[in-house]
Formats: C-alpha cells, structure tokens, sequence
C-alpha cells in the first residue's frame, strides 16, 4: 500500500474513533430535541405506536420532537417510505456532532409519536445518530 493510501486510512481510522467517542458521550446523556437516533426496534415502536410499522421487521430510526421537563421526550418514528404532509430530514444532510451524512430522505411520523420516561429500558437500544441541523429538517407545505 501506498504512503498516501496508509495516512487515509489512518485518518479515516481516526475519524472513525472520535466518532464513536462522541456517539458514547451522548449515549447516557438526556434526549433533546432535534436529536436523531438509529435502531428503534419495530417490536417496540409497535408496542408504543399500536400503529407503526405495519410489518415488524427491522429497526426504524426516532427523532426527538421536543424535551418533556424532568420526565423525558416525545419521540416520533422515522421511516423513507414517502408520506405526504409530513416533516422530512433531508438526504445528504451532515449531522456536525458526528459528521454524519443522511444517506436518505426519513420521513418524521408526528401521528405516531409517543412519549418515553428518562429510565426507560427502550433508550438502551438507541445508536446516537447526531443533531439534525434546522435546515436539514424540512416542514410540510
């Protein structure tokens, strides 16, 4: 391997750590709002919805609607199937806490938000994801 192929895996290794750091930090810490996560299990969502998702496959990722007080947040599912009248995070937005890159345009379910406590056992599940941008989050028209 090249000299310069070394150092950009070696940058790229780098990065990768810090971003993990960061995604730990962030993992004990409280929901806020604008926050996305990865990895709501669909058992769960389904469980808290009655609604979303139709079929229990997979994961789903959740955005943080708002912040609760001291009791914890309103979450809401997220999905890339289109759903019109509904708010989306955009494709290609980065995420600048972690540097991440929005690989698809997720469509913010409102309808099926539901609210979990601070000590709920569904938060252990939660991959950090990062903050999402005001620009990034596109109201309906």
């Amino acid at each position: 391997m090249s000299k310069k192929g070394k150092e950009l895996l070696k940058n790229l290794w780098r990065e990768q750590r810090a971003a993990s750091a960061r995604e730990k930090q962030h993992a004990d810490t409280e929901f806020r709002t604008g926050q996305l996560y990865f990895g709501a299990c669909d058992y769960h969502l389904k469980s808290m919805t009655r609604h979303f998702p139709a079929v229990v496959c997979t994961t789903h990722p959740v955005y943080v609607l708002e912040e609760i007080a001291n009791l914890g947040a309103k979450l809401c599912p997220c999905t890339t199937n289109i759903h019109f009248g509904t708010p989306r995070i955009r494709k290609g937005c980065k995420l600048p806490d972690t540097r991440r890159v929005i690989s698809r345009t997720s469509y913010v379910l409102i309808k099926y938000g539901f609210t979990v406590k601070k000590a709920e056992r569904f938060r252990r599940d939660l991959s950090y994801t990062g903050m999402v941008p005001h620009e990034c989050f596109k109201e309906p028209k």
